[in-house]
């Protein structure tokens, strides 16, 4: 995925599923496999580790869409893509960190993204799973910038940022197919 991070305009590339620099091998391979780290929820980013830890390395996703699973009644799921009814770019508030192989010294660069709670609209699509009603934080371009500021460090100005969008009225969503996405 292509990233940008705090105090940068330049895109760069990591890989989702966030391994905190201190991290040992093992637990490398235990949070590969389990597929932990994809998501954090923006309420926890300054209390629960390994949010903690990061929450000074800031980045967006920029993305043109995204996709959701909704849970039908029969237990069978149908995805949704949604993105902007302009097309524009949507920035996805992330967090980062780089991890150093112990043996090989190779750097890899891995990032979370950010959720809150859903709006009206995305809780009718995102109704299930172990984090229903849950969308991720898309910022304004105005959020953007402030985001990606290197002198926005205080906790009681970025928490102003970690807040539902009302953006219901800017996207669309519809569903595709299974295996589409």
């Amino acid at each position: 995925y292509n990233i940008i991070v705090i105090g940068s305009d330049q895109l760069q590339i990591m890989q989702w599923g966030l391994i905190p620099r201190k991290t040992t091998l093992a637990k490398r391979d235990l949070y590969n496999k389990k597929n932990l780290y994809k998501n954090a929820q923006a309420e926890n980013m300054f209390t629960k580790w390994p949010w903690d830890t990061v929450n000074k390395n800031r980045c967006i996703l920029p993305v043109t869409g995204f996709f959701e699973s909704h849970h039908n009644p029969d237990g069978t799921k149908q995805p949704y893509y949604i993105e902007r009814k302009d097309k524009e770019i949507c920035s996805i508030a992330g967090l980062f960190d780089v991890w150093k192989h112990p043996e090989t010294g190779e750097e890899f660069k891995t990032f979370v993204m950010l959720t809150v709670p859903a709006t009206p609209k995305m809780k009718k699509i995102h109704n299930g799973g172990e984090h229903p009603y849950r969308m991720p934080l898309i910022l304004s371009e105005e959020l953007t910038c402030i985001w990606l500021k290197p002198t926005i460090d205080k906790q009681s100005e970025i928490e102003k940022i970690l807040v539902t969008p009302d953006i219901d009225s800017e996207i669309v969503a519809w569903p595709v197919r299974k295996g589409f996405n």
